[in-house]
Parts: structure tokens; sequence; C-alpha cells
């Protein structure tokens, strides 16, 4: 990467924006950013236009993370990402891979910046509209993500977390990722036969910051932390989850789970996925490429 004149910036042919002046980025049709064939990616151009994006390095951000994906062929795995970006509700709660779908909606009391956003920890949380079985099957598994900003334990007890919801005995099924949750412990669950018997795993982390991915394939399931695995597992995959996911808080059949404050975390979130069971290697090209995206704006955790 080289610095141009007045530290705008110039990325070389291959790799998309260059600099103009006062800093600026060579703008295309309708504000899309310039790239090597002078054309605009649509899906990049389509994210930033809904949610308002006006900020130069945002934007640079945004175009970052879209191509990196696609070049890792990576895009085409994901149903929804919320790159958390723009500082305002409205902003935040747009799915880059298509803003008119899984779009977020917010209950309670969430708080918005440059850096991510995060619960009041009582009563804020979000919708995302997306329910596992209308999407899935028994072939097609599912991986969640969480970019966390902060380093926290459970003060009050309950599994806080991160994306996530659950079934029991009358709509079995469930997918949810909690880091430091009840006694250090976190897990990703991958299916719930029942509230008493979770195919889980617990591992004892001590710190909450980073990406977090809970992947399954099969019967595999993986929790990883900035792109290592940290624990796994092997559990049959019975059933496929009928709730509608949240983020930051796992309800259960589309109800809050024993009570807001057991369950809402105090993370805040700086990116998150939905998408199909990943590798090994592939979710380490994810933590890369989400790492290099959050460098981009200033606000990157190890």
């Amino acid at each position: 990467m080289d610095f141009g004149i007045a530290h705008g910036i110039y990325i070389s042919d291959t790799n998309g924006t260059i600099n103009g002046i006062n800093n600026g980025l060579v703008l295309g049709t309708e504000n899309g950013l310039y790239c090597e064939t002078g054309l605009i990616d649509p899906d990049a151009q389509s994210f930033i236009v809904a949610a308002g994006i006006t900020n130069l390095t945002q934007r640079e951000a945004i175009y970052t993370l879209v191509k990196f994906l696609k070049n890792a062929g990576l895009w085409l795995k994901m149903y929804a990402i919320y790159p958390v970006i723009g500082a305002n509700a409205r902003s935040h709660s747009y799915n880059l891979i298509n803003p008119a779908q899984y779009q977020i909606t917010f209950f309670g009391t969430v708080g918005h910046s440059t850096n991510g956003m995060v619960s009041n920890g009582t009563t804020g949380y979000g919708l995302t509209g997306f329910v596992p079985s209308l999407v899935y099957n028994s072939t097609d598994l599912m991986s969640l993500s969480y970019y966390s900003r902060t380093n926290v334990n459970n003060p009050i007890g309950g599994s806080q977390t991160m994306i996530g919801s659950i079934g029991n005995n009358v709509n079995p099924g469930g997918n949810a990722l909690a880091i430091r949750a009840t006694n250090g412990t976190s897990f990703y669950t991958a299916d719930i036969a029942g509230v008493t018997n979770r195919a889980a795993f617990p591992a004892t982390i001590t710190n909450s910051s980073g990406f977090f991915m809970g992947s399954q394939n099969g019967s595999n399931i993986k929790l990883y932390r900035n792109g290592s695995d940290i624990t796994s597992t092997q559990n049959a995959y019975t059933s496929l989850n009928v709730s509608n996911l949240q983020l930051g808080i796992m309800t259960q059949n589309n109800t809050t789970l024993g009570g807001p404050t057991a369950f809402i975390s105090p993370h805040q979130c700086a990116f998150a996925h939905i998408g199909q069971k990943l590798t090994d290697a592939e979710n380490t090209t994810l933590y890369n490429i989400v790492q290099r995206y959050q460098t981009i704006l200033g606000r990157q955790v190890s």
C-alpha cells in the first residue's frame, strides 16, 4: 500500500481504490468506488448506498472486505454479513450480502458508535429475521461468527449469547455462540433436542475479545477464536432451528429465555455473519479478511 498526496490512499491496480485530491477516493457512478477496470463492485455499492456510508475510509473498508471475500471464494457461502459500520442503528442494521434481506430490527437500548454496537446489558438486542430451517438442509449446515471488542466475563449467571436462538422439545434445534458465559465457559451450540440436552461443548476462555466462530460439518462441531480451533466435539445434527436468530441475546422459540439480563451479551459487536459450514482453512482466511477490515477502520483487537 502506498500513501499519496495529503495521506490519500493509493492501492495498486489489482486492488482498487485510487486517492484523489484532499484525501479523497476517486468516485464512480452514484458514489461508487473506482476499481482497476474503472467499474464499481455492485454488491459493495448497493450496501454503501443502502447504509448511507459517506465516510471515505469506511467506503474503502467495505470495498476491501467485499473484494477479499469474493477472491477467497467465501462470498457465496454467506447468507448475511453485518459489517457494523456507519455509527448509527440504521447503518448497523444492514446485511452486506443483500441489504434488502435479513435487516436487523433493534429492541431495547443498543449503543451505536464507530467502534460497533453493544447492548445496555438489560434490554438491548437485535432480531435478524434469519430462520435456519428455511435456509439449510441436512447437508448444508451453519457457521456463525461475532467480532467482540469486549473482554468481559458474565457477571450475573446465564448463557449470555453473542448470536443465536434455540428450540425446545416441541420445536427442537438450535444454534448459539456464547463466549465467557456462566463460570467463564464458552460454547457453540449446533443442535438442541430439548433445553437440558444441548449438543454443545464448553471451553474455558480467559479473553472474550476477538473474532469467534462456530461451525459444523456433518457431526463435527468446532469453536474458533482468531482463526484457531479452540475445541471440537462430535454430535449428530438431528434438527433444524425454527427460531429467528438474534444478535446479542439467546431466545427460545422466539421468546426471551430466562429473563433478558441472563442472556443479553455485554460484548461490543464489530462484525457478525451467518453462513454455510466452513473448513479450518476457510475459517483462518475469514479471520484474516475480517481483521484487515477492522484494521482499516482502526478498531481491531487481538
